[in-house]
């Protein structure tokens, strides 16, 4: 009798392991999932910036994440502020609204375009901003996969643009977790030659290791973490250049606004 609760118990951890959540916090780049009918998920947690600028171009850097499913090709985003100190621009944070829209959906590759506004607080004030990417996906074999995205960031009062792209492999591991290793190229153009100013911009290659664990098919741990390889010549100090993020996701099921259940009886004369 112990066996057979014993293996009951291991038959249902396995179930629920297999159903992974998919976050748009893993690693550095969004997912290309888009929210089943009326889903909603939560996505919070905090993220370390050991460079000296802000990231504002990082849109999984964000405090929290709440993502509403609107149908299978769209979903509604909020994103809501972290506050951090870093060396340009000190208690910075970021609340935008969202859309992701999902246009290629085969067997193989999936891609989904994620766009939005938002306003950026500063400690002298406040700016607006306006960014979009197109997240893509590969699937390799049915447990690896290859990510991609590029985007384009802008911010206006103070002018800030920043672009790059960010690729990654994507491994599953025994269906409960997932290992990230990847490449994140930044430009970000701090300051326009113009009015007798010098152009003041960053380039950047970062690498990437990012993990998540499913704790249960609703509720999983991510972690990330963002290191300097490359750096441009005669660019202002980006401090040490590492991120280091963190964070919790809970996902609920959600159900058609309308049950698919039209019963129609022949007419009787």
């Amino acid at each position: 009798m112990k066996i057979l609760k014993v293996l009951g118990l291991l038959l249902f951890v396995n179930s629920i392991c297999k159903a992974q959540v998919v976050s748009d916090r893993l690693g550095f780049i969004s997912s290309t999932s888009i929210l089943e009918d009326n889903g909603f998920q939560i996505e919070a947690g905090h993220t370390y910036n050991g460079t000296n600028y802000s990231l504002l171009n990082l849109s999984s850097a964000t405090g929290a994440v709440l993502r509403k499913g609107v149908n299978n090709m769209l979903e509604v985003q909020i994103r809501l502020p972290e506050y951090y100190t870093d060396g340009v621009n000190p208690t910075t944070g970021l609340t935008s609204v969202m859309a992701k829209i999902g246009f290629a959906r085969t067997a193989k590759v999936k891609c989904s375009v994620l766009g939005g506004v938002g306003i950026a607080a500063f400690s002298g004030g406040v700016g607006l901003y306006m960014g979009m990417s197109i997240p893509a996906q590969l699937e390799l074999t049915q447990a690896l996969r290859l990510r991609a995205e590029p985007s384009f960031n802008l911010l206006i009062l103070p002018s800030r643009e920043s672009a790059g792209i960010s690729l990654a492999l994507q491994q599953d591991i025994k269906d409960a977790a997932k290992v990230e290793v990847g490449v994140n190229s930044r430009f970000i153009l701090i300051q326009r030659k113009e009015f007798g100013k010098e152009r003041i911009f960053s380039e950047v290659l970062y690498g990437t290791l990012a993990t998540q664990i499913n704790l249960t098919k609703f509720i999983a741990l991510d972690a990330a973490v963002q290191l300097p390889l490359a750096i441009g010549e005669n660019q202002p100090a980006i401090g040490n250049g590492m991120v280091i993020k963190g964070g919790l996701v809970i996902s609920f099921a959600g159900k058609p606004w309308r049950e698919k259940k039209v019963k129609i009886e022949p007419e009787v004369y």
